[in-house]
Parts: structure tokens; sequence; C-alpha cells
């Protein structure tokens, strides 16, 4: 009530941070938005508070799905996630300044946008206006939005299997092949099977764990998972994935479609939901029955 001595103050987001959400959701596509700093925690010049540091606050603020930092950055722990899309984020970051294609590297996890807002040590992403791939499409006061020229899409199909021993081999890779083009399989030795240009694939979300994807004409489909859904425990028509990236599902294509599902969410969230659903209505019935017990006695 009384802003515990100037350490807590009521403001809004600024004017810019809602221009590039309204900008955003002009775009209909299927995409997510990267959002820089790479910080769980950092500093806001906007924030009335003494003490101006605010956990991420772009995933809730933003319309459009984003990817934003966790990593904790405590003496001693710089991250303890286990978002496997984190670790392959930080990993392009820590090689931003050796690489021009960023958005290519990007694009397999169907990024679209790059969001930089200028705060802390967002001088150090002076990289992403040296990149060939990614253009200013807005810049404002405070922040600028990025726009990825590489194509990107949330399902697509590819003919082609890459085998790579690391990260820092495909890395290398990308600067020969476009990486949207392959399913890059990691821990073997390099080498590669097909070819063939990376088709996208039309569907339908029909909840965030399940996805109805039209037939293809590639021999993989490559499924970019939404960020608030772990990657792992997906099946395409049953069948389990191969890892694109070591992370990403990729499934062998069906021609005539299928449904790709979130198996975990129906086989443990869903039923641990409807459980506790029946026992609050269990220990409701019973309270009103005690209720008018009581009342009747």
């Amino acid at each position: 009530m009384f802003g515990l001595h100037g350490q807590l103050g009521v403001t809004d987001y600024p004017r810019e941070w809602y221009e590039v959400n309204d900008y955003l959701n002009q775009d209909e596509e299927d995409f997510n938005v990267l959002f820089l700093p790479w910080h769980q925690y950092m500093d806001y010049s906007w924030l009335p508070n003494r003490d101006k540091r605010l956990a991420e606050p772009a995933p809730q603020f933003f319309d459009k799905p984003i990817i934003a930092g966790d990593n904790i950055e405590v003496p001693g722990i710089y991250s303890q996630s286990a978002n496997p899309v984190s670790k392959y984020v930080e990993f392009l970051l820590a090689n931003a300044s050796n690489v021009n294609n960023l958005g290519e590297l990007l694009a397999p996890l169907n990024v679209k946008y790059v969001i930089l807002v200028h705060e802390v040590d967002y001088k150090l992403y002076d990289f992403l206006y040296q990149q060939e791939d990614l253009v200013v499409e807005l810049e404002k006061p405070g922040i600028t939005l990025f726009r990825n020229e590489h194509p990107v899409a949330r399902i697509y199909g590819v003919d082609s299997v890459v085998y790579v021993n690391s990260l820092d081999e495909y890395l290398e890779l990308s600067l020969e092949q476009d990486v949207m083009e392959h399913l890059y399989i990691l821990n073997s030795d390099p080498s590669s099977d097909g070819g063939g240009d990376m088709q996208r694939l039309d569907f339908t979300a029909n909840s965030p764990v399940r996805y109805r994807v039209e037939g293809g004409q590639t021999r993989y489909t490559i499924f970019t998972v939404p960020q608030s859904v772990a990657t792992e425990h997906w099946r395409y028509d049953g069948e389990q994935s191969l890892r694109n990236l070591g992370f990403m599902p990729a499934f062998e294509s069906d021609e005539g479609g299928g449904e790709i599902v979130y198996i975990r969410f129906y086989h443990v969230y869903l039923p641990s939901y409807i459980i506790s659903l029946v026992a609050l209505g269990l220990t409701v019935g019973y309270c009103l029955f005690r209720g008018n017990r009581r009342r009747g006695s």
C-alpha cells in the first residue's frame, strides 16, 4: 500500500512496447519472437522503483510467442535452465560475432522477429546489425525490432538428413548449406543423405498440444515446438520422433498427413487435472453436506 519505501511503484509499459506489439499482431503467420538482451533478470530504466531489476516481462506482455532468457545469473551459476531451446540460443549468441547468417540459424526455432530493448548491456548485441539476413523493421526510442529475412515455418518438410558430431560442426556447415533444407542428427560423423528444398507444410493447430498436418512430398517432417511446451514426448500418428539439432521433434513423413500430439498432456497432465477437479468437487460436496446436516439439527 505504501510502496515499501520506494522499492515498489505503479507504472505502465513504455508506449513503444505497445507499438511493437501492435506491429507484430498485424503479421498473421505462426512464428516465434526472440527477445534480447538475454537475461532472466534485468534492470529496466522505465521502472519507477528504487531497485529497477525485474524478472523477464516480455512473455507476459507480447501477444506472440516469445523466446526470452531464463538464465538465472547468480554468483557461480549462469543458468539452471533445462530448456534445450535456451541452450541453442545461448550457443548462437556465444558465436554470433563470428557469423553473418544469424537469421538462418534462428529459423529452426521459427524465429521471424528479434526484439532488442535498449537496456543494460544491449550494446553487446550490435552484431545484430551486421547480419545479412536480419533487417531493422522498426526502431523506436528504447526498442528495436528486427525481421528475419530467412524463411521460417512452424512445421516443414525436408528430404535430406545430415549427421554432425556437434553444434560447432553444424555452425560450419551453415556457411555452405541452408539449415532449413536438412534434418540434422547430432553425435555422428558428418555426412549427408539426400537433398532438396525445404517445403512449408499446411497445418491446423487444434490446440497447443495437437496439430493436424497436411500431407507432403518430403521424406521428413520437422516440428518447431511452441516455446511454452517441452520438446520431448511428441508423437506423429503414434510414432516416436527423431531429434533435429538434438532436441527438436522430427518424423518420417506421411503422404496422407497426420496428427502431431504432445502425449504427455494426455497421459499425465489431463488425468491430474481431472483428479484434482473430482477431488475439489467431492470436497465442496462434503462441506455442503456437513453444513446442511448442522443446520437441520
